[in-house]
């Protein structure tokens, strides 16, 4: 790691150098504040003759800098500036010097701040130039969702019945909250993501093909979650409770508030959860054993509730100079009792009716899990020009306590004893610290372009000690068959360097990130260990054109990885129930990818996305059955090679001034090559997803929306996945003079969001139905307390970045 800091270390310096002989003289740049002495973003700043005709236009950025694109001789100009929420500024004639810096004060438009209420409304589903963002705060039939079902319903994302995440039909897609990478998996990724209620979400973005300043990981690209966040002045906030009645009822509810003053900005969030994730599953399997086929049927019910409160607690100050600090803490107490009673019969095949014996599994639960993350974030702008540092330090510890209680009983078709009940106790303990350091230095270089490079270094540590205890129902000892304790460390040095520039209607981005992967794994029950270290490199490159205001081709490419997660590559069996463990591989390589990407936008919204990718030692979780036991081992394997072919349309309509709809529709190809047990695979199939939202504009404040999802039959390696889809309903309602919103939405309607998985490969004809508690009655109150202007500062940029982008700077 040294080599690598000693390169940053120069390539800082280089492109320092680079900067101070870049300064181009002439051009005309300014902050702009308010009288408080606070910058104010977006403003819009006119150069204009005397004769007041417009030369240029621009608009401050975060830290109410602005500057003008082309180089102004001396002479009489004047200044016009016009924000939210201030009265216009206009300039007296000046005499413009080269290289003039204005330092301009808007003063508050008091009446405006009384009477006027700003509100804007964004379609559903946006096509931006890298992502497609889902507005979920729009959403009515969402509200009080968690997270995991609120992806079940966005654009090309696909949840199975194991909770796995396909974008476009792939999977390998990794998480981040903010812009901050979530480094968790599996069991503890989907707690994490139930914990987040749609009160708290503003959108969520899918970006299908990162640039190189995006860590390399996820070869189906990244879902990033945006928050909610206010910044307005004095205090504000909101308040939000949901109600809803499934099969079972539940409750999620939210204060955000929110202190500024001066240069100092206080933020405090709660968020409560009580609701019970249920699953209703049946499975068959066929067992070729060597006397006569038996069919083995299971039927098993799961209820686990979700009991979980989370606090946040916020500083973020503008310092001197430009600069701005962050501290943030973030602490989840969570609860997950659980229970589920399984029922496996076994039938002689040559005699279907004719019960051979069954197995009755039953297991009760609980699993505390308490979290913590400190975040400090800095960030420094040097200058009106572009030239920001900024520097992340990110701690997470995450402390999981389960524990569980089975009990196995054998059974002859009569009911008499089969062979004696087995009894076990689990107690499953872990603990996972993460640590991350990034910085990030970006430096406009005269006619160049723009240049960005950083540095990231994570830190990632998990011990898992799993002891499992078999008796009588009354006396336990260890059995060490089953116990297992794993320690495993990761630690990824990584690099970037990323060019940027405008040059008129084109613009133009070309970067390279390195990584560097080191791990170690510690299996101690059967004293095993391996060690991992390897490097690669990351190349990503996008090209855009834009023939007017309103339509805009754009290309791009990049490299991506999916990394093995440490319980993949622990060798140890993981019991599961009586007939099915999960084993990892410790040989497991990571997956490579390179993904394609072309779009083009059209009249502004409309928009078309292609998206083809090539992924090798492609990580796939694959089932090995045992005929003799009946057991079926689920281990992931390096199958060989993918290849995913994806058209993505997003079309908004306004059908009347009444009637909005939303669309995304998605077309996908998929090819499996391989070898599994050595038994070939070479499977390919298409499939096709549709999101609509109808939103409809009544009297007297209502609304209504009219939504759902579609995803027609496809495949993954050697599963089949029927159809699934889900149409949702429901009422938003203003009161209290517009601070207040009810929301009653059903969702699921005609309960057909269902999982149906079928597989017939090799000795394998399995077939699962998974049914879920997703038709639920909903009901919602939100209540918006703030003073002054509607839209923070963030806010409106967030608003109106697709405006601003396409005020290029010539």
């Amino acid at each position: 790691m040294s080599r690598s800091l000693t390169f940053f270390l120069i390539c800082y310096l280089l492109l320092t150098s680079l900067n101070s002989l870049a300064q181009d003289g002439g051009m005309i740049s300014g902050i702009v504040k308010n009288k408080q002495g606070e910058a104010l973003s977006f403003a819009n700043v006119s150069l204009l003759a005397p004769d007041s005709s417009v030369i240029e236009n621009t608009f401050s950025d975060s830290i109410g800098a602005f500057r003008m694109a082309k180089k102004a001789a001396a002479g009489k100009y004047l200044i016009k500036v016009i924000r939210l929420g201030y009265l216009p500024y206009y300039s007296d004639a000046n005499i413009i010097d080269a290289g003039l810096v204005l330092h301009i004060s808007l003063s508050e438009n008091k009446q405006e701040l009384k009477e006027v209420s700003v509100s804007a409304s964004k379609q559903l589903f946006e096509k931006k130039t890298d992502r497609i963002v889902f507005n979920v705060e729009n959403s009515i039939v969402l509200s009080g969702e968690n997270l995991i079902d609120i992806l079940k319903q966005s654009p090309g994302v696909v949840v199975d019945g194991k909770e796995n995440i396909m974008v476009n039909g792939k999977t390998g897609v990794e998480f981040m909250i903010d812009d901050k990478l979530v480094y968790m998996s599996g069991e503890q990724l989907s707690n994490y993501l139930r914990s987040f209620s749609a009160s708290n979400i503003k959108s969520i973005e899918i970006i299908t093909n990162p640039s190189t300043k995006y860590d390399a990981a996820g070869t189906a690209g990244i879902i990033n979650i945006v928050t909610k966040k206010k910044r307005n002045k004095g205090l504000n906030g909101d308040l939000n409770v949901t109600g809803f009645q499934g099969k079972y009822a539940g409750y999620t509810g939210s204060l955000n508030l929110n202190y500024k003053r001066d240069k100092i900005n206080l933020l405090c969030s709660f968020n409560s959860n009580d609701w019970t994730f249920m699953s209703d599953q049946q499975q068959s399997r066929q067992i070729n054993d060597a006397t006569i086929p038996i069919t083995f049927q299971q039927s098993s019910f799961m209820k686990n509730p979700d009991f979980s409160n989370d606090l946040k607690l916020g500083l973020d100050w503008d310092l001197e100079r430009n600069q701005s600090l962050s501290i943030s803490v973030w602490g989840l107490s969570a609860q997950y009792p659980g229970s589920s009673i399984q029922v496996s019969n076994a039938y002689k095949q040559a005699s279907p009716s004719a019960l051979d014996s069954y197995t009755i599994s039953k297991d009760f639960g609980t699993e505390p899990v308490q979290m913590i993350e400190a975040n400090v974030h800095y960030t420094k702008d040097f200058d009106t020009s572009g030239r920001k540092l900024s520097i992340d330090y990110v701690f997470t510890a995450v402390n999981d306590h389960a524990s569980a209680n089975y009990a196995f009983s054998y059974f002859n078709p009569d009911g008499s004893v089969l062979k004696p009940a087995q009894y076990l106790n689990a107690n499953n303990p872990s603990q996972n610290n993460i640590n991350v350091f990034k910085a990030d230095y970006a430096v406009p270089v005269g006619s160049i372009g723009k240049l960005e490079m950083g540095l990231k270094a994570s830190f990632i540590s998990n011990d898992n000690n799993n002891i499992f205890s078999q008796g009588n129902g009354n006396i336990f000892v260890v059995d060490s068959t089953k116990t297992n304790h794993f320690v495993y460390t990761e630690n990824i040095n990584a690099l970037y360097l990323n060019w940027s520039k405008e040059a008129g209607d084109n613009s133009f981005q070309a970067g390279l990130r390195a990584e560097q992967t080191n791990s170690n794994g510690n299996s101690v029950s059967i004293a095993y260990t391996f060690k991992r270290s390897y490097i690669d490199l990351f190349p990503s490159a996008g090209f855009q054109h834009s023939f007017n205001d309103n339509n805009q081709l754009s290309f791009s490419y990049s490299r991506r990885i999916s990394r093995p997660d440490y319980s993949e590559l622990n060798p140890f069996l993981y019991y599961l129930d009586a007939y099915a463990y999960q084993q990892g591989n410790p040989f497991l390589r990571p997956e490579l990818a390179d993904v394609f990407e072309v779009g083009y936008v059209f009249q502004k919204k409309y928009s078309i996305t292609y998206n083809f990718s090539s992924a090798h030692d492609v990580n796939y979780d694959a089932s090995i059955q045992n005929d003799t036991t009946k057991v079926l081992i689920n281990s992931p394997i390096n199958l060989g090679h993918s290849y995913n072919h994806a058209v993505v349309f997003t079309i908004p309509i306004e059908a009347t001034k009444w009637w909005h709809i939303d669309g995304n529709y998605g077309l996908s190809y998929n090819i499996y090559i391989g070898t599994i047990q050595n038994t070939s695979l070479d499977r390919s199939a298409g499939s096709f997803t549709v999101n609509i939202s109808n939103n409809f504009k009544l009297p007297h404040s209502y609304s209504f929306q009219l939504s759902g999802y579609y995803h027609a039959p496809s495949i993954r390696g050697y599963e089949n996945f029927a159809e699934n889809y889900n149409i949702s309903a429901g009422f938003k309602k203003q009161v209290l003079k517009g601070k207040g919103t009810l929301k009653l939405a059903l969702t699921d309607i005609f309960y057909t969001q269902r999982d149906y998985v079928t597989v017939n490969f090799d000795n394998q004809q399995r077939s699962s139905l998974q049914q879920y508690d997703s038709r639920k009655l909903r009901l919602s109150f939100i209540y918006n307390f703030a003073r002054g202007i509607e839209f923070s500062r963030r806010e409106i940029e967030a608003a109106d970045d697709d405006e601003r982008s396409r005020l290029k700077q010539k």
